[in-house]
Parts: structure tokens; sequence; C-alpha cells
């Protein structure tokens, strides 16, 4: 079966899009595990309030934003949000005393990392033919925009997802946290990146509980 045509394009400030966003936002806390009410207060489509705020993000910040448009349908199946991943990203993830740390230097308005990673804030595909060969070009136009630099992602347990950001040299970190948008493990390509290791499936397992 052939996999459905679409194209990458920047997402323009409209009502229009920033529904579509939502609405495939909140499609995705759903198969993160959330339940309807709870995605709906992080997502809800038919809240103006949630939709100005995303028009305002798409209109101030029109770089991060990446959406897959289907050729046939000129329907959005999914996009991505990129931008610098720093300390408030980080924090959730970090042990007891770290987290004292980066809360003191966030308090003094200090809140990049020295190492200055790009985040995949989000990383939403619908569950459509082709899932994977789209995740798969929006993290590389991901690996493309850092070039240098170490790139991180919080996601929650997504076969489809584990698996494209596998290929592409992400390492998978031991804890999953509870973060208003589910249950997320932080992923980790290191610059320069390792070599991808197709073995490591046999793995899979081991993090997967």
């Amino acid at each position: 079966m052939d996999i459905p045509e679409f194209y990458l394009n920047h997402i323009s400030a409209s009502a229009e899009n920033a529904g579509d966003i939502i609405r495939l936002r909140y499609k995705d806390l759903l198969r993160a595990g959330l339940s309807p009410s709870e995605a709906k207060l992080v997502a809800d489509p038919d809240n103006e309030n949630h939709v100005e705020r995303q028009i305002y993000l798409l209109d101030e910040f029109p770089e991060r934003y990446l959406g897959a448009i289907a050729l046939k349908s000129d329907r959005m199946v999914g996009y991505s949000n990129i931008s610098e991943w720093t300390l408030s990203d980080q924090l959730p993830f970090c042990g007891f005393v770290e987290q004292l740390a980066m809360r003191a230097m966030i308090k003094c308005g200090y809140n990049r990392s020295l190492e200055h990673p790009l985040g995949i804030q989000e990383l939403v595909v619908d569950k459509v033919h082709g899932r994977k060969e789209i995740i798969d070009v929006l993290v590389d136009r991901a690996i493309q925009i850092a070039e240098t630099s170490e790139i991180r992602t919080a996601q929650y347990d997504d076969r489809t997802v584990f698996s494209s950001l596998q290929d592409n040299s992400f390492v998978p970190t031991k804890g999953r946290k509870d973060l208003p948008n589910g249950l997320r493990r932080l992923y980790i390509r290191p610059y320069p990146a390792p070599e991808p290791d197709y073995g490591y499936n046999k793995g899979i397992a081991k993090i997967w509980h």
C-alpha cells in the first residue's frame, strides 16, 4: 500500500489552524492516557481561550510550528512544536537536589540550559496510514534545525514514536514523569549522535512497563 502524499508547511496564525492543532493535541492526549475531561483542560477546541492562546503562539513564534498536510484532503494530520529546551522543561526529570538548584536559577530569571539543547516540545501525528513516515520527516526536520545541538523530547509510550526516535539515535532515559499532558519519558539525542543500534529492539520490553 502506498504511503499517502503529504507536505510540510509552517502553520499560519488563524482560528482554523489553531483549532486543527488543538483537536490533534486533544486526540493525542487521549492516546497518552488522559480521560476526556482531563484532556479538555489542556486542549479543548471549543474553548475560546484555548483557541485564542494558540493563535497568539502561532503569531508570536511562527518558526516553532510545522504542520504535516495531507495532499488529498488538504487536512492537517500532524505537527511539531520545536524550541529551545529550557531548565523549566528539564525540571520534572531531575532529582530532588538538582530541582532545588534549578528552581533557584529560574527564580533568578535564568531559564536557559548551559548546553542550549533543542527541544521537540510536541510531536503529534494522527492515527493515519503512513504515520511512521510522517513522524520520521518531522523528527528529521528537527535534527536539521538542531545542527550541532543536543535534542531532547518528552514522549508518552507510543511504539511508533519510539521506533522513529530510536532510528534517529535518541536514547530513552529510565524514569517516566507524570506531567499535565500525561506520563512522559525523556529522550535525548546527544551530539555527536551515535550510530543507530537496530538490535536495540531486544531492550524495548525493559522500558515498556
